[in-house]
């Protein structure tokens, strides 16, 4: 689990996760005020991003299909700070 205060339009990069072939990756997040906006998602092993919107209590199953190492990246798209915690299962 990890969490982290992110200001008006700043972005983190979270863990690396390797994963040795076809896998689902998924990113759960808690974010603080509720109603405040994250776009949220994977960093793909090429530098491609794969993301997806959300609020509050929020979660997405991202299927990959190579191995690689794969990063977690969270941005506030809000207009205030927030803070976020959350963190990803995979199988």
């Amino acid at each position: 689990m990890t969490e982290q205060k992110l200001g008006k339009s700043e972005a983190a990069v979270w863990e690396n996760i390797r994963i040795s072939g076809q896998n689902m990756i998924t990113v759960s997040l808690s974010i603080n005020p509720f109603e405040n906006e994250v776009r949220y998602g994977l960093i793909m092993p090429d530098g491609k991003l794969r993301y997806v919107y959300g609020s509050g209590m929020c979660s997405h199953a991202f299927e990959v299909g190579s191995a690689g190492t794969y990063k977690i990246y969270v941005k506030n798209i809000s207009s205030s700070s927030i803070t976020v915690s959350g963190g990803y299962l995979y199988n």
